[in-house]
């Protein structure tokens, strides 16, 4: 296995993504979003429909994380790349060097998310007035979380 097939699917995701993320910057509004479906796509996506999501919710608040998702995107492709020649590689030093990669990865990840995560948590605090986002629950759950005090926000406002 090449470097290239590593990457190949992910590119086909990506297009998909540039695709969706059209019809999102035409239409500004904010809308409630099925939790069991959005962990289901991160399941499914092997973690890719997380960058998806920040984006989305970027265009919608405004919140300035162009830098920090292709970041995140980025810390993503390196841990896939990395397990994908973890199980295909056959020396041993090599798998030394990937599992530090790999762990370089998941720290760079982790980082990124956190960023993404509170700064989106604050701009949609900022545009939002009346939503509560326990910052506990931010960071043990993330995304699912956030999107759930913005469903409960729009469900409350609908009334």
């Amino acid at each position: 296995m090449n470097l290239i097939d590593g990457f190949s699917y992910k590119l086909i995701f990506f297009g998909i993504i540039a695709y969706l993320l059209k019809f999102e910057i035409i239409k500004n509004d904010i809308e409630r979003e099925n939790i069991f479906i959005l962990i289901v796509y991160s399941i499914l996506s092997f973690g890719l429909f997380v960058p998806y999501w920040f984006i989305k919710k970027d265009i919608k608040f405004n919140a300035k994380l162009s830098i920090w998702i292709i970041l995140l995107i980025f810390f993503l492709s390196c841990m896939h790349v990395c397990l994908i020649y973890l199980f295909d590689s056959s020396s041993s030093s090599s798998k030394d060097v990937l599992m530090i990669l790999y762990w370089l990865g998941q720290f760079g990840y982790f980082t990124c998310f956190l960023v993404c995560i509170f700064s989106l948590r604050k701009q949609i605090s900022e545009k939002l007035r009346g939503i509560d986002i326990n910052s506990f629950w931010t960071f043990f759950i993330g995304i699912v979380y956030v999107q759930f005090s913005l469903n409960q926000y729009i469900k409350k406002n609908e009334k």
